[in-house]
């Protein structure tokens, strides 16, 4: 599986954490991956799960006029998943920018690419 179709999955269980009721093991809601890209997802799975307080706040830092609670649980989730890659696999910001934007085209609002673009782009963790 490539690492594109990995984040896709990813998001998707990033997302459904927002709808949890209860805290579960990382392990529980990791997508089931096969192959190189497995510890990938793995590793940035458990990071969301362990780290989301500290990613939110990475995220809130760059925000302007806005507040994290009101970003939409799918831009929130895409967030997630690119501050985590930047910070967990020292994936360059673009790259991680360019592949979260493509989800957010797939799955967001019209207005989510340029947005998740622009608090990624002021990231520049790496």
């Amino acid at each position: 599986m490539s690492r594109t179709k990995s984040r896709e999955q990813l998001f998707q269980s990033i997302y459904s954490l927002g709808f949890a009721t209860e805290n579960k093991q990382a392990h529980d809601d990791m997508p089931h991956m096969q192959g190189e890209t497995c510890e990938f997802a793995s590793k940035l799975y458990e990071y969301v799960t362990h780290n989301t307080a500290e990613i939110d706040r990475e995220i809130e830092s760059r925000l302007k006029d806005f507040t994290i609670d009101r970003i939409s649980r799918v831009d929130l989730a895409l967030l997630r998943l690119g501050v985590a890659e930047i910070k967990c696999m020292n994936t360059p910001t673009q790259v991680v920018g360019a592949a979260v934007t493509d989800l957010a085209k797939k799955y967001g609002t019209e207005k989510s690419p340029g947005f998740v673009n622009g608090v990624l782009g002021a990231l520049k963790l790496n």
